[in-house]
């Protein structure tokens, strides 16, 4: 299976650069590379590292645009973890420092430090994972995850979790064009509102016609053949194989030296923090009627 379409969120970017002619088992070493060594980092300079270097990954690929809307779409993901953490920090629980009120509310210090990390954690992710999925077509993804032995059930489930998104996100664009062709409201929230159930019922009937054209093809035989070959060269290997060295190292000095263990507390102003909160809530808010609206324009 496909993208549909380089505007999907997710989808494959069809292109010529260097990534994109780089075999997708290195890529895919690194990708999990850079997750372990961010999920084991609080450290905020090396999330800023990883996440820059991963716009820069993705720029010289030619995908800048795809991370910059992945950034985007995930925004109130990020802005959300902020106002919540702040306002009822998990981090430091009882013994909490309070940094500034916000009318009936208090702002707290650990909190505040724990949200941006865990979303330089989360931008640091989506950098380097839209630089690396974008840039490899799910077939050949499908077809690496089986030359390293992986269970086909599981590089199955893999390709369509991957695919997931940019399919419904097509679902609802052909839905409102129908709609719009027959003359029903188009633009606006509320249009959103009866391209509910065909989407859903055109999503149950996809898979229905998705699992009998897998039986007619055999899930689940035991000789497994595949049109699709991926070739490994030596310096796809090596590449690999650094990835591997990489990540271990990484992680040693993400436990050891990058505060693995906890977030560090960043003392901020009292005005620093209130404005970082209420521009979370505003960035919440303005990002989803947005997204809402361009939805119902399809």
């Amino acid at each position: 299976m496909t993208g549909t379409g380089a505007d999907a969120l997710l989808a494959y970017v069809p292109g010529h650069s260097w990534l994109h002619r780089a075999s997708p088992l290195p890529k895919l070493a690194w990708l999990a590379g850079c997750v372990v060594v961010v999920l084991a980092t609080w450290d905020p300079v090396v999330l800023a590292v990883i996440a820059i270097l991963g716009f820069i990954l993705a720029a010289s690929a030619r995908v800048g645009r795809a991370a910059t809307r992945t950034v985007i779409a995930l925004a109130p993901v990020a802005a959300s973890l902020i106002v919540l953490q702040a306002l009822a920090p998990v981090a430091c629980r009882t013994a909490c420092t309070p940094v500034a009120s916000l009318g009936p509310l208090t702002v707290y210090q650990e909190g505040l430090s724990h949200a941006l990390a865990l979303v330089a954690r989360l931008l640091a992710m989506e950098t380097v994972g839209v630089a690396m999925l974008a840039t490899t077509h799910p077939s050949d993804l499908f077809a690496v995850l089986r030359r390293v032995r992986l269970p086909y059930e599981v590089s199955l489930m893999a390709m369509l979790s991957l695919q997931l998104i940019p399919q419904l996100h097509h679902e609802l664009r052909v839905v409102l064009q129908a709609q719009r062709s027959r003359g029903l409201r188009t633009t606006g929230i509320g249009a959103l509102v009866p391209t509910l159930v065909p989407v859903v019922s055109g999503s149950f009937d996809r898979l229905s016609t998705l699992v009998l054209s897998l039986e007619a093809r055999g899930l689940g035989a035991k000789a497994r053949t595949s049109y699709r070959r991926v070739d490994l060269r030596t310096v796809d290997l090596v590449a690999t194989a650094a990835a591997i060295l990489a990540t271990v190292a990484g992680t040693v000095m993400a436990i050891t030296r990058w505060g693995g263990d906890q977030a560090a507390t960043i003392v901020l102003p009292p005005a620093v923090a209130v404005g970082i909160v209420v521009a979370s809530v505003m960035v919440f808010v303005v990002v989803m009627v947005s997204g809402l609206r361009a939805l119902a324009r399809g």
